[in-house]
């Protein structure tokens, strides 16, 4: 089996490691730091007897050594003057003896070489014979390359932690882990402290002639400096903000043509808008796809919903619509990933286009860099400017109060950065050197422009399908309803009932199209039964409210309301007077007329308090949120005297 004398791996080397290829960054006695080469937030920290094994076992061997070794001090532009003179004194005996010795050395005719050589520099101190033969076994192992007679040291420098005793290297060791590599860290002063009292009570329990010698606090702040800075962030700050400060990136290479490549990303805009009322609903949010090449902005939506893929599907449909002039199918989308049915959709559709769509992974906005530079340009240009902007952080925004300036609706927005597109399209920009519009024209193929589809070209790709039964004029799928005079036309059309076709758009269920099995070509639009909720509406931000409905109802305790209205039931019982055969009588009434009047209203709990006079019953509104059909019966619980 491989030992660790037998396996060495030295910082530079890249070595391959089932199947990822790593590159070293460094090496000490325990333990090994490893960053992948392809992968930029891939970093790994091995132990040495881990590497050892995957070595023994063939999962981890090496792919390229270090470019050069024994680190910098063999690079000829960081040679000393003495160092330099070194150099050539060793050229001058070891090509003197390749010249006149050839191959061999023998010991009388070296040793006179070397006297005659030391006379001609005039050096006063000639190498012996056993040196001269180093020098020339180490220039022709290297093939004649001077560099190998640098003298360089070959110990690799340790870490300070290493060189103490075991003991006192494991009680700083644990110290550290405890007090500095945790989320809300100690200073070093404090953890220098602590780890001097540690050693002296330990001092205190060994005997005089086995003390520890405790190291100095200087000492002590070096050896924390040198612990890995990758693993002291990850401790103190968390995985990605540690990948974030270890990142790395190369510039994109330039684009050839018009729609080579399109990025598509979501930010919140720095604006609070407003309601049709004037009341303020909150921040909302840009999603846009820029064509990397001439930087326009083929495709944008605006809307409160957060950002998902079918935000993104309603910019991408409106970047492939024929009716705009400066927009078209790309060959390559950069986006962020989303759903596993809207992101399968998406991607199997720009398939059958042509297109290929890339998702980025998470928390990496360098992988879109075109448009997160766009997201800045239209912060300063054109958010700042509105009113009810609330800035890119407080302290910009000092004593301005935005909700109290709010004035903008979404529609209101929608226009103003339409507008604002405008202007951008046909401003200088500096990495082109020219408007985006006017790179768009002079790039443009006139004998073969950019592909874009119609309307309903662009509608038939992107629908979805599920089946629905009708009931009471109404189709429904996923807790939402939709209505229209097609629905009981198509209900009726048959002996018995059939299911009916449903397709539906996954970025706006505000309106959907049904037909019967038994006629596909007739189409027919039916509009939802609760338009406030549903026009606009994604279907992943129905999903994230349904979630939030069902966290809601877990938290109501039934039990608790079960058993408070048995105990007022069996208290009504239990009372023989004339006033509680009156609240009887009421109940009764009230449960009557909530059977026939309110048939989809939830249980409420109300405290049944005696010596308390009767409050007015108060029924629930009626709601059309989830869309579920009309129950049979429902109880509200009230209370009387």
């Amino acid at each position: 089996m491989a030992t660790l004398n037998e396996f060495n791996m030295k910082a530079g080397e890249q070595w391959r490691f089932y199947t990822e290829v790593y590159l070293v960054i460094a090496v000490d006695d325990k333990r090994a730091h490893l960053r992948s080469i392809a992968r930029r937030t891939h970093i790994a920290i091995h132990t040495l007897d881990r590497l050892c094994q995957a070595f023994h076992r063939g999962n981890l061997f090496r792919m390229q050594d270090a470019p050069l070794e024994h680190n910098v001090q063999r690079i000829v532009a960081d040679l000393s003057e003495e160092q330099r003179r070194q150099l050539d004194k060793r050229l001058e005996y070891v090509r003197a003896a390749e010249a006149n010795l050839g191959r061999g050395l023998p010991r009388p005719a070296t040793v006179a070489l070397i006297r005659d050589i030391g006379e001609q520099i005039g050096d006063p101190h000639p190498p012996c014979y056993t040196s001269l033969y180093g020098w020339v076994k180490l220039y022709r192992q290297a093939g004649g390359n001077p560099i190998a007679l640098i003298r360089s040291p070959l110990q690799r420098r340790r870490r300070l932690i290493d060189l103490q005793p075991n003991v006192v290297a494991e009680i700083i060791d644990n110290w550290v882990q405890e007090l500095y590599l945790i989320e809300l860290p100690h200073s070093i002063v404090e953890v220098t402290d602590v780890i001097q009292c540690s050693l002296e009570d330990l001092n205190s329990k060994r005997p005089v002639t086995d003390q520890l010698s405790i190291p100095s606090k200087s000492t002590i702040w070096r050896i924390i400096k040198q612990y890995d800075t990758y693993e002291k962030d990850v401790a103190q700050l968390g995985h990605q903000k540690a990948l974030k400060k270890q990142k790395f990136s190369r510039k994109t290479q330039p684009l050839s043509h018009l729609l080579e490549r399109v990025e598509c990303d979501s930010q919140m805009l720095d604006v609070l808008v407003v309601n049709k009322r004037g009341q303020v609903i909150g921040r909302a949010w840009l999603t846009v796809l820029i064509d990397v090449t001439s930087r326009m902005i083929i495709g944008w939506d605006i809307s409160i919903n957060p950002p998902c893929i079918e935000k993104t599907l309603r910019a991408l449909k409106q970047s492939l619509r024929s009716d705009l002039p400066c927009n078209g199918l790309a060959t390559t989308y950069v986006m962020d990933n989303g759903s596993e049915f809207a992101g399968k959709k998406i991607g199997y559709i720009m398939q059958l286009l042509g297109a290929r769509v890339i998702y980025c992974e998470p928390y990496t906005p360098d992988q879109k860099p075109h448009v997160e530079r766009f997201f800045k340009t239209q912060n300063i240009q054109f958010a700042h400017h509105l009113s009810g902007t609330t800035f890119s952080a407080p302290e910009e925004r000092g004593d301005y109060n935005s909700e109290k300036n709010a004035t903008y609706t979404i529609v209101e927005l929608q226009e103003g950065f339409s507008k604002f597109l405008e202007i951008y399209h046909q401003n200088f920009h500096r990495s082109l050197n020219d408007s985006p519009l006017n790179t768009w024209n002079k790039c443009v193929d006139k004998q073969f422009p950019p592909r874009r589809y119609s309307d309903s070209d662009i509608q038939r790709l992107f629908l979805s399908k599920t089946t629905v039964l009708p009931s009471n004029g109404r189709v429904g799928f996923a807790k939402l309803q939709w209505t229209g005079p097609a629905v009981p036309a198509l209900a009726t059309r048959g002996p018995k009932k059939v299911r009916l076709a449903l397709f539906f758009d996954i970025s706006d269920l505000g309106t959907v199209w049904i037909c019967h099995p038994d006629r596909p070509e007739d189409l027919f639009p039916v509009e939802s039964v609760d338009p406030e909720y549903q026009n606009g509406l994604t279907m992943q931000m129905h999903r994230l409210v349904q979630k939030q409905l069902r966290s809601e109802r877990k938290a109501f305790d039934f039990k608790t309301a079960r058993d408070l209205r048995v105990k007022f039931i069996l208290a009504l019982r239990s009372d023989k007077s004339k006033a509680a055969h009156k609240r009887l009588a009421r109940l009764a009434e009230s449960q009557k007329s909530d059977t026939a009047e309110s048939r989809d209203l939830q249980p409420t709990l109300l405290t049944y308090e005696p010596n308390q006079p009767t409050p007015p019953v108060q029924l629930p509104k009626v709601t059309l949120l989830e869309g579920t059909p009309l129950r049979s019966s429902t109880m509200v619980q009230v209370r009387h005297d």
